[in-house]
């Protein structure tokens, strides 16, 4: 059974938002080019940003927000 989390994009900005993100449009970008059930892969193309991509990630899982499953790749936990 599929354990990721479909989400409106409305409610992973507000809660990137809520997290203090300074780089909400990256992240923000790099889901729109995901379909809705697939999980973060963070491009070593973005270069000098993919640091701040990993720290506001780190943030997001620091608020249960968030979770790594594999190297590089990231999705939103379901919320209880």
């Amino acid at each position: 059974m599929e354990s990721r989390l479909r989400l409106s994009e409305y409610t992973l900005y507000k809660w990137l938002v809520e997290a203090g993100n300074r780089r909400t449009e990256l992240i923000f970008y790099l889901w729109r080019q995901s379909t809705p059930i697939h999980i973060y892969r963070i491009a070593l193309d973005l270069n000098r940003r993919v640091q701040h991509v990993h720290r506001d990630l780190k943030r997001l899982r620091e608020l249960e927000i968030a979770e790594e499953v594999e190297n590089g790749y990231w999705r939103l936990k379901k919320s209880s």
